[in-house]
């Protein structure tokens, strides 16, 4: 796990992105010294790997979510996992329309359902970290017995203010994702959060 990075425009990042495609452009730059079918079955094998590393990714975050919410700058670290997952599609764009100018006209046709399913795959990631962002409120909230009053004596006649404390919490949250996560991404954010508001009621 990195630790993130605040960069200029506010958002939180890590060195993931970059250091990952240093180490395939160093894989391909191997490849380009072999002879010209070898490439395609390097790019090939290079989109599994990608792909299967989101799939992974994906059941990391569903194992380890609560552990990193519950640490000071476990916001932080998943709005990274949001926006690394931007630059790594960004990243894998710009690499793959590289490389297949390289290729015959029937490779990039071959390469392309890889290409589409790698590139989506970073932002069903990103979409998913998001998500997890807003039930890591809801777990907070649940942590300090605010929820679960929902309903309860206290709560009927007045004398616990859960709505209240629910909205407070949130707008706190909200004012800081606004900046640290992208504009789509703090949307899908904010419904996932009304979602999981919605959940707590039932």
């Amino acid at each position: 796990e990195m630790t993130p990075i605040q960069a200029r425009d506010g958002k939180f990042y890590t060195t993931l992105p970059n250091d990952m495609f240093n180490l395939i452009k160093i894989q391909i730059s191997v490849a380009k010294s072999l002879p010209d079918e070898f490439l395609m079955e390097v790019l090939v094998a290079c989109l599994e790997a990608l792909h299967e590393m989101q799939a992974d990714n994906v059941s990391w975050l569903d194992l380890n979510w609560k552990e990193i919410a519950k640490k000071e700058n476990g916001t932080e670290v998943l709005c990274a996992i949001v926006n690394d997952n931007l630059r790594l599609q960004e990243k894998s764009d710009d690499f793959m329309n590289d490389m297949i100018q390289n290729l015959t006209t029937e490779e990039k046709a071959n390469l392309n359902d890889k290409i589409e399913e790698v590139s989506g795959g970073y932002v069903e990631v990103a979409l998913h970290a998001s998500t997890i962002i807003s039930a890591s409120i809801i777990q907070l909230l649940e942590d300090e017995n605010i929820t679960t009053k929902l309903f309860t004596p206290e709560w009927l006649d007045g004398r616990f203010e859960s709505m209240k404390s629910i909205i407070e919490t949130h707008a706190d949250f909200f004012s800081d994702l606004e900046i640290w996560l992208p504009e789509f991404f703090f949307v899908k954010l904010t419904k996932s959060s009304l979602e999981c508001i919605e959940k707590s009621y039932i």
